[in-house]
């Protein structure tokens, strides 16, 4: 399936838009990797943590819109929008949104 944030795909032509699709992932920070992130925070550089967590909730929120895709007979998705929120109380949970337009291209 081939997946792009551009509204089309160069070389191919849309021959049919199948509908939006949209996936979600929501995944909850534990404490002993908020305790590691704060102290990377203390010392400085990049929390490698969060960074695989967040990679994660992204293949995560891809891989429903995917199958969202296939299951309305796309061939592709573009348009894609990614979003990013914490939600929760204290902030505990990260949640990656996804969306797009399923579409068959030839």
């Amino acid at each position: 399936m081939e997946m792009t944030t551009t509204p089309s795909i160069e070389g191919k032509r849309i021959r049919k838009y199948c509908g939006v699709v949209a996936g979600e992932a929501i995944l909850g920070a534990n404490l002993f990797k908020d305790l590691f992130a704060n102290i990377r925070d203390l010392v400085g550089g990049r929390s490698a943590t969060y960074e695989r967590e967040l990679q994660r909730a992204r293949d995560l929120a891809l891989q429903e819109l995917e199958q969202k895709a296939r299951g309305l007979g796309a061939n592709a998705v573009v348009g894609i929008d990614l979003d990013y929120e914490v939600l929760g109380q204290n902030n505990g949970m990260l949640m990656v949104s996804a969306s797009g337009t399923a579409v068959i291209v030839e």
